[in-house]
């Protein structure tokens, strides 16, 4: 949050919703020590990245149990959280940076032979529907942000 509001404060944008969206996208394109952190926690841990993985990408859903090491370390590393008795991302920024960096690792292998393709929310036909992913609403799913 407070990566946001100075991308908001040093471009001397007016808080609106277009401006936050803006900031929110210029925020994803850069690195920073919060989005290396969070990247390299779910590639040293190859448990997290198949559970991770599961969720935001097939579509899993997931009872929230914090026995589990995979949500026990997802929670740890603030990458997942309960919600509604269920294990989700987050935030909504971390769960764009987290499918940005899946799809982009994949992205030379084909989507199209896979066998979750059609199990997200967010894959049509074995590719990524950018409408879907671009047009859902953020500021509703992202409160606590």
């Amino acid at each position: 949050m407070s990566c946001l509001c100075q991308k908001m404060d040093e471009s001397d944008r007016e808080w609106t919703v277009q401006s936050l969206r803006t900031a929110v996208r210029d925020l994803l394109k850069e690195k920073n020590p919060l989005f290396e952190d969070l990247i390299k926690n779910i590639r040293n841990h190859q448990e997290l990245s198949d559970f991770v993985e599961q969720i935001l990408i097939h579509g899993a859903n997931v009872v929230f149990e914090i026995m589990n090491p995979a949500i026990d370390l997802g929670v740890m590393f603030g990458i997942l959280k309960e919600q509604d008795g269920r294990t989700v991302a987050s935030n909504v920024i971390f769960e764009t940076l987290i499918l940005n960096c899946f799809t982009s690792v994949r992205g030379t292998a084909s989507l199209e032979n896979s066998d979750y393709t059609e199990k997200s929310q967010y894959i049509r036909n074995g590719r990524l529907d950018m409408k879907k992913v671009i047009g859902r609403d953020i500021w509703s799913a992202s409160a606590e942000m």
